[in-house]
């Protein structure tokens, strides 16, 4: 669709712009949206532009942990495996956060902070987790981003905004 070719023609021209600085980090930014909303597919062009790292969410990680779908079994019965799930997202965004990143740009797909301020929220709101797994998920977030051995640092956020009714047409064509 026109809009988002638009935004992408502005975000390569933006990315330029702080190669062309020379920053000793990566600029980070950070693609958020709900699921269906197109993150991937947004993301799709950049993989071909070595000078950006693209790091998508790690979803087969998260299907495939030594056989073990934990995903699936979270959508099959969030109250006993949401917990568990969550931690292990937890583990592969501090990964993909901080993993070595050689490129003067690096997109994520999602972050740590949305595993935690959006799905974890959602999912002690709806009371698929227990209280007291939310407080342990909570310590452990609290102590990662504040550790300083570790590297959150996020220069941009771009949240793509989808009508509910596409993002669900999307999931119900997977």
């Amino acid at each position: 669709d026109m809009r988002r070719i638009q935004v992408f023609s502005s975000f390569i021209q933006f990315c330029s712009r702080k190669m062309s600085t020379g920053p000793k980090k990566p600029y980070t930014v950070i693609v958020e949206g709900n699921i269906g909303s197109g993150k991937t597919t947004f993301l799709q062009p950049f993989m071909q532009n070595h000078n950006i790292q693209v790091c998508p969410e790690p979803v087969e990680k998260w299907r495939n942990l030594q056989g073990h779908n934990l995903l699936q079994k979270m959508y099959e019965d969030p109250s006993r495996w949401s917990m568990l799930l969550q931690t292990y997202i937890q583990l592969t965004m501090v990964q993909l956060h901080n993993q070595p990143c050689d490129q003067p740009v690096k997109i994520m797909e999602r972050s740590l902070l949305s595993a935690r301020y959006c799905f974890v929220e959602n999912l002690i709101n709806t009371g698929k987790m227990q209280e007291s797994e939310y407080l342990v998920l909570s310590e452990w977030f609290n102590f990662l981003i504040t550790c300083p051995q570790l590297d959150f640092h996020v220069d941009e956020i771009i949240y793509l905004r989808t009508d509910p009714e596409v993002a669900h047409d999307r999931l119900k064509r997977r």
